[in-house]
């Protein structure tokens, strides 16, 4: 397609010409999408600054344990020597 509407109130048929974005079920009910109000701006917000201390590494220990550990086991049934 050349271009498509981005207006979010429009859509094109099948032979390109523009109409309203109309969705129709097979019991012939229609309906419309309507797009959502536009955002706000922002206010800007204060960047943080980041300390050149060194971060704490108390809980890496325990933390690696976890990531290291295998997955449980994924048989659906015990094996005959368990």
């Amino acid at each position: 397609y050349a271009s498509l509407p981005i207006d979010g109130v429009n859509a094109i048929n099948a032979s390109g010409a523009l109409m309203p974005n109309l969705a129709t079920n097979f019991a012939g009910i229609s309906a419309s999408v309507s797009p959502p109000p536009p955002v706000p701006p922002q206010p800007a917000q204060p960047r943080a600054t980041t300390s050149s201390a060194p971060r704490s590494r108390a809980g890496m220990p325990a933390l690696k344990a976890r990531l290291m550990k295998p997955p449980p086991s994924t048989r659906a049934w015990p094996s005959a020597a368990s």
